[in-house]
């Protein structure tokens, strides 16, 4: 089960609703290319505040991209919603982990 979900990509913004449940995080390096190839060329906004639900393979996924974005020079930004409250454990605990990036922050949406 993959679960539903939305990606929509508008140039520096991606925007993922619904439920991603996908197998492995390489299973969403399809999904994420256009972050990639975004977060190559510049600063790159992930807006999930109507993602309502995110496996461990897509957290890995969203780690992998803040180390791009660190990699690169660049800014990963995630907007994310504090009503949902595995987004705000989990960002939180990557904003902890890349405290000393200035590549990557999270912000309420």
């Amino acid at each position: 089960m993959t679960g539903e979900y939305i990606i929509n990509t508008y140039g520096e913004k991606t925007i993922l609703r619904g439920e991603m449940r996908l197998k492995s995080p390489v299973s969403y390096e399809k999904h994420l290319q256009p972050v990639k190839d975004s977060l190559n060329e510049g600063d790159h906004t992930l807006d999930v505040t109507e993602l309502e639900f995110l496996n461990s393979s897509g957290v890995s996924a969203i780690a992998r991209l803040c180390l791009l974005a660190r990699d690169r020079k660049n800014v990963l930004t995630i907007i994310m919603n504090k009503n949902i409250p595995w987004q705000e454990k989990t960002f939180q605990s990557l904003l902890e982990l890349t405290r000393h990036s200035t590549h990557f922050k999270v912000e309420e949406g």
